[in-house]
């Protein structure tokens, strides 16, 4: 995951008797310009577009090669809680996400921009869509795995409201996690079983 423009920053002002958490997918600064992205389902058919992004060196780096989005799609045709989403703005593919929803009303996901739309929010504006696609509306808790190293996905992640949660791993992964309620993960946080 790589993005280095991210649009829906900060929170929300408070107003009065409210609270002045806002859900991270409502988040927004004032002088940004909404990118608008709507995640529908990846196909097969998608192949030929968001395979050669897996040919670029970072992409390759932090995911995995072209194997990636067809490691992707047999998951998610297997697995009843396995998502494989498509980023699509103004008719154009920009990203592709695998999505894993757990028992305990949790998902993790993992995120791809198309190289040429990075610096243009994409990335931002595919992780808020995750919170309103219609079979994740249940989630109550979203998280993602990143590489030590991999700063453009930890600024991504903390710009859309995430909050580290783990110290870095075994494998050199440092968890992330925001919640529908805008409140703190609850800590010790702990990866789910799934």
């Amino acid at each position: 995951m790589r993005d280095d423009d991210f649009t829906m920053l900060g929170r929300g002002a408070p107003s009065a008797g409210r609270s002045s958490r806002t859900a991270p997918h409502q988040r927004r600064p004032p002088d940004a310009r909404p990118v608008n992205v709507h995640m529908h389902a990846f196909a097969a058919s998608h192949l030929p577009i968001v395979g050669p992004w897996f040919d670029d060196l970072d992409t390759a780096r932090w995911l995995g090669r072209r194997a990636w989005p067809e490691q992707l799609l047999l998951r998610a045709s297997r697995l009843p809680d396995r998502y494989a989403l498509l980023g699509v703005r103004d008719g154009v593919p920009v990203g592709v996400v695998d999505v894993e929803r757990n028992r305990d009303a949790r998902a993790g996901f993992a995120i791809a921009v198309a190289p040429e739309c990075r610096g243009e929010g994409v990335a931002r504006a595919m992780v808020a869509a995750l919170w309103e696609y219609p079979a994740l509306t249940q989630v109550v808790e979203f998280f993602a795995g990143v590489e030590v190293g991999n700063d453009a996905s930890d600024r991504l992640m903390r710009s859309a409201g995430f909050r580290v949660v783990t110290a870095p791993d075994h494998e050199g992964f440092v968890y992330f996690a925001a919640r529908r309620d805008g409140k703190h993960p609850a800590l010790p946080w702990f990866r789910p079983d799934r």
